[in-house]
């Protein structure tokens, strides 16, 4: 099928890897070689019999499979900066997720600026000493709460996710109103689980948290977001401290059930 290439070879075993001979005289092979063959078109393998294409597409289906089970939560992270370019990537991921009325309501808001992050941060720290005060914590209780949410400072980037309900269709009643929502937020949940899980392809370790969802209109200021979009939670992104280990295997049967 490749007639040069097999010739090619041939000549390679003749020479041998180590005689540091550089030609070989090939004779005979008009017999082999026509000027208007079948061209390259006769190259191209069907997928189930392209060895080489099966074995690059087993390694990426492992690469995924790996990646998956090695997508933990993470609180501690080394020095080594993230490039910007991974968060595209990792967007990009995302943006794969399925989603209702063949919509994309998703944004991703890198925090770049340290100035931007200190006020947001701090926006929510307040808010949620307010409300755990108000639910009658004591000040040790709320410091301690309040302390949680340090990661998102030590964390390298941070990444929160924002829900964009502009395509939402409207319902004269609640029970269809809200599921047309949940339809809405499971959306967000897999293009975040595609965020993170191709991450840990990467290397990286994150962290989601829910923080933002309890202070939609602390946020939207400080980040610029029109009042349809929606924070949803944030994400802590860097490279792990440390060798990360899968997530243990468990049991199914608990947890699917067959009807």
């Amino acid at each position: 099928m490749a007639t040069a290439d097999e010739l090619a070879s041939a000549a390679d075993l003749v020479k041998g890897k180590n005689s540091n001979c550089p030609v070989a005289v090939i004779r005979g092979s008009q017999a082999v070689l026509r000027e208007d063959g079948p061209g390259a078109r006769a190259l191209v393998r069907a997928s189930h019999t392209d060895l080489f294409a099966l074995g690059t597409q087993q390694a990426k289906e492992l690469g995924r499979q790996e990646a998956v089970e090695l997508r933990r939560t993470v609180r501690t992270w080394s020095d080594k900066p993230v490039d910007h370019e991974l968060i595209g990537e990792c967007v990009a991921a995302a943006l794969t997720a399925p989603a209702p009325h063949h919509t994309t309501p998703w944004r991703f808001v890198h925090v770049v600026e340290p100035s931007t992050r200190k006020e947001l941060l701090t926006r929510m720290a307040d808010r949620w000493e307010h409300d755990l005060a108000a639910d009658g914590h004591t000040p040790e209780s709320v410091r301690k709460r309040v302390e949680r949410g340090e990661l998102l400072e030590r964390c390298p980037e941070l990444v929160i996710p924002v829900l964009v309900l502009d395509a939402q269709h409207d319902y004269p009643d609640e029970r269809r109103q809200m599921a047309e929502r949940d339809m809405f937020v499971l959306s967000m949940g897999a293009a975040v689980q595609s965020f993170m899980v191709t991450a840990a392809a990467h290397g990286l370790g994150t962290a989601w948290v829910s923080s933002t969802l309890f202070c939609p209109d602390d946020v939207r200021p400080v980040l610029d977001l029109p009042t349809p979009w929606h924070p949803m939670g944030a994400i802590a992104v860097g490279y792990p401290l440390g060798d990360l280990t899968p997530r243990p295997a468990r049991e199914i049967a608990e947890f699917l059930i067959q009807k």
